[in-house]
């Protein structure tokens, strides 16, 4: 048994709600407050008067690619060309040489030609779903293409490319991604790996072996085209790893909008497309046979057309009673769609960090602007709501995502300030339990549930806007075992 004490523990049931002393054993909180004295416990912890929040979650994003971004150039959405290419230049030195965070500022084939024309170049836009590449990597691919810039169908040959890996690399990586997500105080994660780099098996068995060694708590989504590798593999029978477990299956319904292939219910501005859709006959394929494997669906839905047809199918071929499916981004909606949801079984992976990332930007793509991240209405229509970070795309530290749903703030202007959530909401994001096992109870700080904890230096819960984002992180505890501290 463990006694944690010396803390400002908030329960997470009411903003006010804190306890003083936690004693764990085997995982679980067992007693609070006043009821550890009946206790003698084995070890105790001292928190020297640190805040303590239950685990926080990131509940969309891509484990192995954050990893592998953490060893790459990150050009962090830098929107000056001559900038971009000079850190290209000054960095180059790979066989196989990644950028990430780029924002498709017109970098072309031509200019990266100029840096290596018998290397391959690869810049990934900052959505992830496009890529910018040189003449050499367009042969390798047998493409021919006039500029480079491979926008979302048209860059899949180019995954490959961007997975060439070692499985020693790939485990080193994933390693190093787990360490620096606990120290922004990540404790569990729902993943979507299984198909991007080697094969289904190879890459479950890295990520089954690393966070062995390294315990972070993944939920892995099955993505669609390695749905029948799931169904007859006996080895996730036998992972013996407490900390894994599967759920749904990852399924792309439309687009991006900084390609313009969001599905989106108007069309484009100055353009006659309403963008990108899978279709929802093909969805419905998909959304049945993870029904037919007792699995949920996790949808990419970006445009609020593709919400609305997204909702109208799960609707029409519901989960079993007591599961969720999970809505990823839900980044536009209306008061119709957001009606249509109130109380269907669906969880909403939402990103607060894309609001910054994306306005005001995007909003000259539409006509006119949208519900965009309308992630209050969400709340109060009593959608379960989640927070992520979609990381590598953003940087998965929860206050930054605090921080924008809060204040909805970016260069002085509040974007569509009715749509602000409180602190204690923003907070909520990341430790609400997105993955509702019915045996294990998370995002509450009482008896029964896991001891899973995340401290910090500061009350996130009190202090000012300017302090929330500098506070640090003391201490990242899952299933009782202290795996960082500061």
């Amino acid at each position: 048994m463990k006694l944690w004490k010396n803390g400002i523990f908030y329960t997470m049931y009411q903003d006010t709600d804190i306890v003083t002393k936690v004693l764990t054993h085997q995982g679980k909180i067992i007693a609070l407050n006043e009821e550890v004295n009946h206790y003698k416990p084995d070890e105790i912890i001292d928190l020297n008067g640190g805040y303590v929040f239950p685990g926080f979650n990131d509940n969309h994003m891509h484990l192995l690619g954050y990893g592998k971004s953490l060893f790459s150039l990150n050009v962090f959405m830098n929107p000056s060309k001559e900038e971009v290419l000079k850190q290209i230049k000054t960095h180059f030195n790979h066989e196989l040489f990644r950028v990430v965070g780029y924002l498709n500022v017109g970098i072309t084939k031509f200019d990266l030609d100029l840096i290596s024309k018998d290397q391959v170049i690869l810049l990934r836009h900052n959505d992830f779903h496009s890529f910018t590449v040189n003449s050499y990597a367009l042969n390798l691919c047998g493409i021919t293409h006039e500029t480079g810039i491979m926008i979302e169908l048209e860059a899949q040959p180019f995954e490959k490319l961007w997975a060439q890996e070692s499985d020693q690399d790939l485990r080193i990586k994933t390693k190093k991604g787990i360490e620096q997500l606990h120290k922004y105080g990540i404790t569990s994660i729902v993943t979507d790996d299984l198909s991007y780099y080697h094969s289904y098996l190879d890459t479950l068995k890295i990520i089954n072996d690393v966070t062995k060694e390294n315990p972070l708590r993944a939920n892995l989504l099955v993505h669609h085209q390695v749905l029948e590798d799931y169904v007859q593999d006996s080895y996730k029978s036998n992972l013996n790893n407490p900390y894994l477990s599967f759920g749904w299956v990852k399924v792309f319904y439309d687009g991006t909008f900084s390609s313009k292939t969001a599905y989106l219910m108007d069309f484009y501005k100055n353009e006659n497309h309403h963008g990108y859709s899978m279709g929802q006959d093909n969805f419905e394929l998909v959304l049945n046979q993870a029904r037919q494997n007792h699995l949920g669906i996790a949808v990419h839905t970006i445009g609020d057309k593709a919400l609305y047809e997204v909702v109208e199918s799960i609707k029409k071929y519901p989960p079993k009673k007591g599961f969720y499916d999970r809505i990823i981004h839900a980044s536009l909606a209306n008061e119709k769609i957001i009606q249509m949801m109130k109380g269907m079984p669906v969880i909403l992976d939402i990103q607060s960090q894309f609001i910054s990332s994306d306005l005001p930007r995007v909003l000259d793509i539409f006509n006119q602007v949208p519900m965009i991240y309308p992630l209050k209405s969400y709340l109060d229509a009593q959608i379960l709501t989640v927070g992520s970070s979609d990381a590598p795309i953003e940087i998965p530290d929860p206050l930054l995502g605090i921080s924008i749903s809060e204040s909805r703030e970016i260069d002085h202007k509040i974007y569509q300030k009715e749509q602000r959530l409180s602190r204690f909401e923003s907070i909520r994001l990341y430790t609400k339990d997105g993955i509702l096992n019915p045996h294990i109870n998370r995002g509450h700080i009482d008896v029964s549930y896991l001891a899973d904890f995340t401290v910090f230096d500061k009350d996130l819960m009190t202090c000012s806007k300017e302090e929330l984002t500098k506070a640090k992180v003391l201490m990242t505890v899952i299933d009782e075992k202290i795996v960082h501290q500061k």
